[in-house]
């Protein structure tokens, strides 16, 4: 149990996030995830029926978000 709590506590919660696309005046997904800070920065809302949480060297060089498409693999 005390493992798991340490294993989760190194980890990041990230989400999909919902953006609004200005030239088609609709909501898409982004094929990012991304942090709530990640998901402020993008302007875009999280879904967070969506969670994961990753290790923080899952996501871009120095941003909030992971790269395109990324696929979560199984915790």
């Amino acid at each position: 149990m005390f493992q798991n709590q340490v294993r989760n506590h190194l980890r990041v919660s990230v989400y999909n996030v919902r953006l609004y696309d200005v030239i088609k005046d609709e909501f898409r997904t982004s094929r990012r995830m991304a942090t709530k800070a990640g998901a402020e920065i993008m302007r875009g809302v999280i879904m967070p029926e969506t969670e994961v949480l990753i290790d923080p060297d899952q996501l871009e060089n120095g941003e909030q978000w992971t790269e395109r498409d990324f696929k979560p693999s199984a915790v």
